[in-house]
């Protein structure tokens, strides 16, 4: 069974991947996203270094909320995270 102090880490990133999300359908209504626009988000929302991008990014897909069109485009897939 999962801690306090792990359960409150764990409803943090739920709230951050949230708010990438909104910002990502904020700025564009066609639920397609050009990776700038994916990186943009990411870093308002948590942080600027490369590797922590990357990781929001993977962890993005792996929850269904992104798929990769092309190499440089993304599409949402999910309703509400």
């Amino acid at each position: 069974m999962p801690r306090k102090r792990e359960m409150e880490a764990i409803k943090m990133s739920i709230d951050k991947l949230k708010r990438i999300v909104w910002r990502l359908r904020e700025a564009n209504d066609t639920k397609q996203y050009h990776l700038k626009e994916v990186r943009l988000a990411i870093m308002n929302e948590v942080g600027l270094s490369e590797r922590t991008i990357k990781k929001y990014i993977k962890i993005l897909k792996e929850a269904g909320q992104l798929q990769r069109l092309g190499r440089w485009q993304f599409k949402d897939i999910a309703g509400l995270l």
